[in-house]
């Protein structure tokens, strides 16, 4: 009688140890959702070209890397001008924003005003592949009387630009459900 006791002790014992586990599985799920982000991206931003516009006015050439923008004017009197425009490329892949041009070793007769960049706005995004347009005015000084009798006066300067990274990017798509 005692065996028979304990049979039928441990067989409750274990349907209920069944129906516990069972119960924990159905009411204890989870699902786990692992992964890894990787963030790899470079910044490279150069003078693509530049152009002196007016025949003869002088030329725009590109550094070898691509870094300044070399500019020599010819003008003809005081007062006159011309248009310098200068295409910058984003070859890299992480969007940017010019925030700074700097000249360097301008000429004292010469009037620079610059940036014009995409119709008078410097904030625009350059986009990973993307080009901004920047146009400098140079005027020769129309109060320079240094030397009256030159037919012509040749000045130079060279141009540079700071950028900073776009931090506008990503923006999730709201309709997705977050959970905690």
């Amino acid at each position: 009688m005692k065996t028979k006791k304990r049979s039928q002790l441990l067989i409750v014992l274990l349907i209920l140890l069944i129906t516990l586990a069972i119960g924990y599985a159905v009411f204890s799920d989870q699902v786990v959702i692992g992964g890894t982000a990787t963030m790899a991206g470079n910044i490279e931003i150069v003078f693509k070209s530049g152009t002196v516009h007016g025949n003869g006015y002088g030329d725009a050439i590109v550094s070898t890397d691509g870094k300044t923008l070399n500019v020599d004017v010819e003008l003809t009197y005081p007062g006159d001008g011309t248009m310098v425009t200068a295409i910058i490329e984003n070859k890299g892949t992480v969007p940017v924003s010019l925030s700074q041009f700097t000249l360097s070793g301008v000429s004292p007769e010469l009037i620079v005003t610059f940036p014009l960049a995409n119709g008078g706005s410097n904030s625009d995004v350059i986009l990973s592949g993307g080009t901004c347009e920047v146009i400098f005015a140079v005027e020769w000084d129309p109060a320079d009387d240094s030397d009256n009798n030159s037919p012509s006066k040749t000045g130079s300067f060279t141009a540079t630009f700071d950028y900073i990274q776009d931090l506008t990017g990503f923006v999730p798509n709201t309709s997705y459900t977050v959970y905690n």
